[in-house]
């Protein structure tokens, strides 16, 4: 018996080592090692080449034995896909760790909260969504609910009524680095257990994960998926500050810049090595995270990628870049243009100069479009180029279009924006000989916290049909199939028409 164990605990680690190389190549893409330290990933093996490793793999005692060896997530679901035998055995191990993990919280109400996330689309952030990613033995003290708009009673009730918390009444507001995006928070308390619940200012609860004071916080789960946005970093202790936090206020801080397990940086500075995907100035959008954000389902019941894809949320954690060998920092690079342009965009010459710095941005962009201007101050539409935001090589969402050269979508949130929320898509119904037939248009507008003046182009387009001018600053059109606004295409003069009876209507 003693040799049977021996050799168990030997194949258990032998496959954690493997598959702690899967876990790490599913990152790939990424900005590499973190630091000089870390070490390199061993060889990723094949589901079938780990399966092989030894015939004793069939006997589900071994098989279950071995899943005691494999902490984390990445490393389970890898394990658990490697052969029907660790598939069987496997199918209840992640969904047993995240009812542990939340018993101590809601005890023998497990199931009602896993109706009520997926009812309403709740997750849960920080140090629960961290232990079912990592595994350990530490028990969290505090479960972190974050809701869409229009859930929060519900969920309150269930908090108050069903498991017997208390409310904080002194705490009424959220960690300062959310009060851009929470409509409501609230703290409850029974003994020494903790639950908060953040209500979205709108349905996309993307907007309130972005918006974490260090990149290891962006990280959620449901009942059958994890999402760890810089899964890399937060595997290895490594978070950077995100710059919707503007200084560490003591006492009042979150997350982890509070972990000790946790280095902090600034910058990316400790990379030493250009950022590439991972630069903290890149915009990154939750539909369409490129291979930096890891994603892992369990439960295909409770599943969390059609949420993301039809998120419109796109952040990033820095204005500009300040690690130097990047080509994002603007202390080493005098090419990159200021986004939003410092001169907003008014007329035919401030749009001439703009378009000159656009072409003369370096890094160049891959690929631009044609779009149309309705400058304010215009006298006529202008057809401009639209580029594909940097770092982005090739269009898979609308949202990876840079309008910040013509429109200032952002407000007064420069690190975090709902992309829907300044756009609106017309697809035009058109008799078969018409140009616009089989085509729409979207419509980029400025944010109304700016406050940008109103568009006398538009007002001397519509003037005879609106009673006052209630269209203001800069209006960006682009083109597309009808149907589906991710399928760009240029735009021409003979598109003007179309477009001013769009704006008439």
């Amino acid at each position: 018996m003693v040799m049977v164990m021996a050799s168990v605990i030997q194949l258990g680690r032998r496959i954690h080592m493997h598959l702690s190389a899967a876990g790490a190549l599913l990152t790939q893409g990424s900005a590499g090692p973190v630091s000089e330290e870390l070490p390199s990933p061993q060889p990723l093996h094949t589901p079938a080449g780990v399966a092989m490793i030894d015939p004793a793999l069939s006997t589900p005692s071994l098989v279950q034995e071995i899943y005691g060896y494999l902490p984390l997530l990445t490393d389970i679901l890898a394990w658990r896909s490697s052969s029907r035998f660790t598939r069987s055995i496997g199918q209840s191990i992640a969904a047993q760790r995240f009812t542990r993990i939340i018993h101590p919280f809601v005890g023998n109400h497990a199931a009602e909260l896993r109706y009520l996330m997926y009812t309403w689309g709740a997750v849960i952030t920080g140090s629960c969504a961290l232990q079912m990613l990592t595994g350990g033995d530490d028990a969290p003290n505090n479960l972190n609910i974050v809701c869409p708009s229009g859930s929060f009673d519900v969920l309150q009730g269930f908090i108050l009524d069903s498991l017997s918390y208390r409310r904080v009444d002194a705490v009424t507001r959220s960690n300062y680095a959310f009060r851009a995006v929470a409509r409501a928070f609230a703290k409850y308390r029974r003994g020494p257990l903790r639950i908060t619940l953040c209500e979205a200012i709108s349905d996309d609860i993307f907007d309130v994960i972005t918006s974490s004071p260090t990149t290891g916080d962006m990280l959620i789960m449901t009942p059958g998926s994890v999402v760890a946005f810089y899964p890399e970093w937060t595997l290895n202790g490594v978070a950077v500050l995100n710059h919707v936090v503007t200084s560490r206020i003591p006492g009042k801080n979150v997350g982890c810049i509070e972990n000790v397990q946790y280095i902090v940086w600034e910058s990316t500075t400790f990379l030493q090595q250009p950022c590439r995907d991972f630069c903290p100035a890149l915009w990154r959008n939750i539909a369409d995270s490129k291979g930096c954000t890891l994603v892992l389902e369990w439960d295909k019941r409770y599943p969390i990628r059609p949420a993301m894809a039809r998120s419109n949320t796109a952040w990033r954690i820095a204005e500009h870049c300040a690690n130097p060998l990047c080509p994002y920092n603007p202390l080493t690079n005098a090419r990159l243009a200021r986004l939003p342009p410092f001169l907003p965009v008014s007329d035919q010459l401030t749009a001439s100069e703009q378009e000159a710095r656009l072409l003369d941005h370096y890094p160049s962009y891959v690929k631009c479009y044609t779009g149309m201007l309705y400058a304010s101050a215009a006298s006529t539409p202008l057809l401009v180029p639209v580029p594909l935001r940097d770092g982005v090589t090739q269009l898979k969402h609308i949202n990876e279009l840079e309008v910040l050269h013509w429109v200032d979508c952002l407000g007064d949130n420069r690190f975090n924006a709902d992309m829907a929320r300044t756009r609106k898509t017309f697809n035009v119904i058109a008799n078969t000989s018409s140009p616009a037939c089989g085509y729409g248009y979207t419509f980029f507008r400025e944010h109304p916290a700016l406050y940008p003046p109103p568009n006398a182009l538009i007002w001397d387009i519509t003037s005879d049909l609106m009673s006052r001018n209630n269209v203001i600053g800069n209006v960006l059109v682009v083109k597309h199939a009808a149907g589906d606004k991710h399928n760009v295409i240029d735009l021409t003069l003979q598109d003007i028409e179309t477009i001013n009876s769009v704006i008439r209507q």
